[in-house]
């Protein structure tokens, strides 16, 4: 997701999970997205969680400049990729890595995002748009 956004040009702001605490359990957070699962993005009041539909919400949203192929051949392809990606990388990768996701708010309008707001290391992410209770 942040991949989508910094090719997309789209100012965000992260707001911290901590998944080593379990933040991302909390009924707060649960009350966002009932999987408790990261990353989350938070769109004007909508909400939307699973990395592959975050990240097709963000192509139909802002369109420019595109990340999906335009034609239904190629954009087929590019799903079947994305659920094996979902399906039988990520399994086994989560065992093996500590991933630092989250969930992010994306403002209303696609602009450069020249500065990069950074990440950490042991926490989850959301970015401004609609408050996150608990935060």
């Amino acid at each position: 997701m942040r991949i989508a956004l910094s090719e997309k040009h789209i100012v965000w702001e992260p707001v911290y999970v901590n998944l080593r605490a379990n933040e991302h359990k909390t009924p707060e957070f649960l009350a966002i997205n009932p999987y408790g699962k990261v990353p989350v993005l938070l769109d004007e009041g909508a909400v939307i969680y699973e990395s592959t539909v975050v990240n097709e919400y963000l192509e139909d949203r802002f369109p420019d400049p595109p990340l999906m192929p335009r034609d239904p051949l190629g954009r087929a392809e590019v799903r079947l990729w994305e659920d094996f990606g979902d399906n039988a990388f990520l399994g086994p990768a989560e065992g093996i890595f500590v991933h630092d996701k989250g969930c992010v708010r994306a403002h209303a309008s696609a602009t450069d995002a020249s500065a990069d707001p950074g990440y950490t290391h042991s926490t989850g992410e959301a970015s401004r748009g609609q408050e996150v209770p608990g935060t």
